[in-house]
């Protein structure tokens, strides 16, 4: 897991607003909150390679170490399949 400091801003694609923290449905969220941060979730080998592959992403503002802990269950789970 990785995290990257972003902007706070929202913009307007379309219809859509962007900007807002985003947890994927596996967290209720307030959808009124501004992101600050992209926690990047990567699987790395177990072998010598340089290589990471990311297999999701969540924006974020401030998470505590529960919801962390929720959002890397939830992706080991969805990789386990």
């Amino acid at each position: 897991m990785d995290a990257m400091s972003i902007k706070k801003q929202t913009s307007c694609v379309g219809w859509k607003f962007t900007g807002f923290c985003d947890y994927g449905g596996i967290i209720a969220e307030d959808s009124d909150q501004l992101c600050s941060e992209a926690l990047v979730f990567l699987l790395v080998p177990l072998t010598f390679s340089k290589f990471q592959y990311p297999v999701g992403y969540f924006l974020v503002d401030k998470v505590n170490s529960q919801v962390q802990t929720e959002l890397v269950k939830s992706l080991l789970a969805l990789t386990a399949h």
